[in-house]
């Protein structure tokens, strides 16, 4: 028997890890299985930002603040929580976004955004203020 060793991290914090037990030469090229997570993983993300967070028993995200929903309805009428600019939503759902990130070999799958403001969101800080992004 051969293990495999699957690690999923975000932020250098490790989210999930399991390990698989088959026979070795079973276990050579993962690429058909990660391409079908990537697909999956931008489905997802759709839904999480459709439901504004509130996706498979999670809490929705947290209210904007009053004087930056009366902001944004002026200068971004109909946005959603974290779809000011969309640059974030397309980056996690549109795989020829060029913030996309995705690669895909026999044993090593990457996906994600380069998106510089994703991190503040994901440790449920917001952006800091004075970083201005788009």
């Amino acid at each position: 028997m051969a293990r495999v060793d699957m690690d999923f991290e975000v932020d250098g914090e490790k989210q999930l890890s399991r390990f698989f037990e088959a026979t070795g030469s079973d276990l050579k090229d993962f690429s058909n299985i990660f391409k079908a997570w990537g697909k999956d993983f931008r489905e997802r993300q759709h839904s999480v930002f459709r439901s504004e967070g509130a996706f498979e028993g999670r809490q929705r995200w947290q209210e904007l603040s009053p004087a930056y929903k009366d902001w944004k309805d002026i200068y971004y009428p109909g946005a959603n929580i974290l779809e000011r600019t969309r640059r974030l939503w397309d980056s996690l759902v549109s795989e020829g976004d060029p913030d996309h990130v995705y690669s895909v070999s026999k044993n090593e799958f990457k996906i994600g955004t380069s998106v510089p403001y994703a991190i503040f969101h994901q440790r449920g800080q917001g952006v800091p203020q004075g970083r201005l992004f788009n």
